[in-house]
């Protein structure tokens, strides 16, 4: 009888010692996990990073789309380009997405789409992409630019779309709020600044309406020159909820 309470003794200790080893090793790893997600959250606003997972994605010859797919978004920004019957289109931090080459690829109208990102070797990707893309109308074209989104290379009123998927996302995930602020308002600022009267700027996120409608809501405020028109609309479900926000430059 002793003997049986023995064993039955170690083997609660056992199992007790076992369940502590695990749960300090979910411990640990939530903690890594935290760790990570909060250097991972901070490293998406800067270039460097940027740098090192382009060339990576470069090098595996992998289609890289921020948070929607590029038939999504080119199928969103089309409608919108007859909406405000424009044919300029700015893809704004263009990444190694494709919708650049899906507008040009599907407009029937002839439409002239820049893109535009911080990263050269980005740039010397999408110029070979291209190239080679079969347009839908035969007088669109194309331009390549290596730029800052917070500092455009463009006169103002030039643009009809101005395309952001994801870019002041990026941005936004600076942990110094006053200088994630300020990247914030410059690239607002220059994407309006750019927009032509009756144009409008389309910013691709997951960011919560509820939320982030109020930012963009009293950012535009501080914009006298002009009257802005903000809406927002489901962009897709699927793996997350995500919106298009669109912010109209009123005619006056």
């Amino acid at each position: 009888m002793e003997t049986n309470l023995y064993w039955l003794f170690v083997c609660i200790c056992n199992l007790k010692i076992d369940l502590m080893k695990r749960m300090l090793a979910i411990s640990v790893y939530n903690w890594m996990v935290l760790i990570f997600n909060f250097w991972l959250r901070e490293a998406l606003s800067k270039l460097k990073y940027w740098k090192y997972h382009y060339k990576k994605n470069l090098r595996e010859q992998n289609e890289f789309d921020w948070l929607l797919n590029s038939e999504t978004v080119s199928n969103s920004v089309l409608n919108q380009l007859a909406i405000v019957q424009g044919n300029t289109i700015l893809d704004l931090g263009c990444g190694m997405s494709s919708v650049s080459q899906k507008l040009l690829k599907k407009s029937q109208h002839p439409i002239f789409v820049h893109s535009l990102d911080y990263v050269a070797s980005v740039i010397e990707h999408q110029k070979k992409l291209h190239s080679v893309v079969p347009k839908g109308n035969l007088s669109s074209g194309f331009d390549c630019i290596i730029a800052d989104a917070c500092l455009l290379p463009y006169k103002d009123k030039v643009f009809d779309i101005v395309v952001d998927k994801g870019t002041m996302d990026s941005l936004l995930k600076d942990d110094i709020k006053e200088r994630r602020m300020q990247k914030f308002a410059c690239l607002l600022e220059e994407s309006l600044r750019i927009l032509r009267p009756g144009g409008c700027f389309m910013q691709f996120t997951d960011e919560d309406p509820d939320i982030h409608y109020d930012i963009l809501f009293i950012a535009i405020q501080k914009h006298s020159a002009h009257q802005y028109q903000l809406s927002f609309t489901s962009a897709g479900s699927e793996p997350y909820p995500c919106y298009v926000y669109l912010i109209k430059k009123i005619m006056l």
